[in-house]
């Protein structure tokens, strides 16, 4: 019987290759993984804002259409007072960079401004 000399394992070149070829790809991969992170929670914190603008427009409409005597600046101050009344779920997006921070809403120019 002929026994073939059958390698077992990897050798040291071929592991050395593939850690080389695994630490180039880290080094692409993860500065693309967080400045796509940052860049979500950008767009993530402007879609709240605009939600938020929104809700506060479409309660000073809905107090209008009601025949309520009011302003824009009774809507904002409410919301920020208890901004938790202002949607179906009862909670205020987080700011997603700061989840300690809440949004606040001020009036500057007949234009609602939304910020934390």
């Amino acid at each position: 019987m002929l026994f073939l000399n059958s390698q077992r394992g990897f050798s040291m070149l071929e592991v050395v290759i593939f850690l080389v070829i695994v630490g180039i790809m880290a080094g692409i991969g993860v500065p693309k993984y967080l400045n796509m992170k940052s860049q979500a929670e950008i767009a993530a914190d402007k879609a709240n804002k605009s939600a938020i603008e929104a809700v506060i427009m479409n309660r000073y409409i809905y107090q209008i259409q009601r025949g309520q005597d009011v302003v824009m600046q009774d809507v904002v101050d409410e919301f920020n007072s208890t901004p938790n009344i202002f949607f179906g779920t009862g909670q205020v997006p987080d700011v997603p960079q700061d989840r300690s921070k809440t949004y606040k809403a001020r009036i500057s120019n007949e234009r609602i401004y939304v910020y934390y």
